[in-house]
């Protein structure tokens, strides 16, 4: 399980953004949906996009989401083109 991760609204982050002591490096993960079509489990992939900063004298490691709507816009078609494949594959395997 992840250690649990602090929640910043919009006045916290800019006080902790301010507290940067070095440049931030980008990272990134993989999370996928799952739906369940009546006949199997199909997951499709979906990236998360964060900056990883050192705050404070502590140097205390922060992550800050920076995921927009463009992250996953690339793989949109592909996604929209693997549904409609997998619905006619569906309906074949029924009718």
């Amino acid at each position: 399980m992840a250690p649990p991760t602090p929640v910043f609204g919009r006045e916290e982050l800019e006080v902790v953004r301010d507290r940067i002591e070095e440049p931030c490096q980008l990272k990134s993960l993989i999370q996928h949906e799952c739906e369940y079509n009546g006949l199997q489990y199909v997951c499709l992939p979906f990236k998360r996009v964060f900056q990883e900063c050192i705050v404070g004298k502590q140097r205390q490691k922060v992550r800050f989401e920076v995921t927009t709507e463009l992250t996953n816009g690339a793989v949109d078609a592909t996604v929209e083109k693997f549904w409609v494949t997998a619905g006619k594959e569906s309906e074949e395997k029924v009718g």
